[in-house]
């Protein structure tokens, strides 16, 4: 059992610290604790299907967490003049490898996904481990030193990740499985500042998506009205939400070529915004 708690404390420790952006508490360097296994008791037991299921998804949610751990540790946290000494080919492999772990913890968690119904924990559910893929993916692309985020590419890959985030976090929230506490507010802010950092380098003409930024504004309307950061981001998304239809109107009437310069103004101010909720 002594297993079961350092690994449920480990779990702990590296949600909070991805999602609130501080140090890991738990070191795990050289660490050789195995991970949780069936009791003798559980194994004798009439319910040996169900214990052997809720643990292989108890080992998933581990590996999510050490997969959270190294996109951090490898892209987000590496020394500045260690991401400044290498090559733009080092950093794809880095990139490449770690999308392939990601994929790879995709696929093993179709597996362990059981058919939706009201009677089974959320993380059986697809929609919950299509919710942490894409949340995987906005971790791996998110803009910073290491990545190179001006080619439209990987901009478009950073993009499509983060509507396919807000899509299945708001049927969660239909499905009335989506906690409304600091961990979802604090991974839907970065992710609106990675989109609008998107709109900014793409410049559309139509933003594809403003749907799935409405779906980001109704997760934060959800929160009750203590939750006063949650109501003052989503105030801040709605204004975003009129720069780019302002943004389209000017593109369709073919009034002005629109270019990143002149919406830098609008977006930076909207940006600068979200970034004091985050601060606060």
């Amino acid at each position: 059992m002594k297993h079961r708690l350092f690994w449920s404390i480990f779990i702990l420790d590296r949600m909070l610290a991805v999602s609130i952006g501080q140090p890991v508490g738990l070191v795990d360097e050289d660490m050789d604790v195995p991970q949780p296994a069936m009791t003798v008791e559980e194994f004798a037991s009439s319910e040996r299907t169900e214990h052997a299921s809720l643990l292989q998804l108890n080992r998933h949610i581990i590996q999510l967490r050490q997969l959270e751990h190294q996109i951090l540790a490898s892209i987000h946290t590496r020394g500045h003049m260690e991401i400044s000494n290498m090559s733009s080919l080092d950093r794809r492999a880095v990139s490449r490898q770690l999308r392939s772990a990601v994929d790879e913890w995709y696929s093993v968690g179709c597996l362990v996904c059981l058919p939706e119904a009201d009677n089974i924990p959320i993380h059986s559910t697809i929609t919950w481990l299509n919710a942490r893929y894409y949340n995987l993916l906005i971790l791996l692309y998110y803009p910073c030193h290491f990545n190179d985020q001006s080619k439209p590419n990987s901009t478009l890959e950073l993009l499509g990740s983060i509507r396919k985030h807000f899509k299945y976090n708001y049927i969660l929230l239909e499905n009335k499985q989506l906690p409304l506490n600091y961990i979802t507010l604090n991974r839907l802010m970065p992710a609106c500042l990675a989109l609008m950092h998107c709109f900014c380098v793409l410049q559309p003409c139509n933003f594809h998506a403003k749907s799935e930024l409405g779906n980001c504004i109704d997760i934060l309307c959800a929160f009750p009205e203590e939750w006063l950061s949650a109501h003052r981001a989503k105030e801040v998304a709605r204004e975003f939400l009129n720069v780019v239809a302002t943004h389209e109107a000017h593109a369709a009437a073919q009034l002005i070529s629109y270019t990143e310069l002149d919406t830098r103004p609008l977006t930076t101010s909207t940006k600068t915004d979200l970034k004091r909720v985050v601060a606060d």
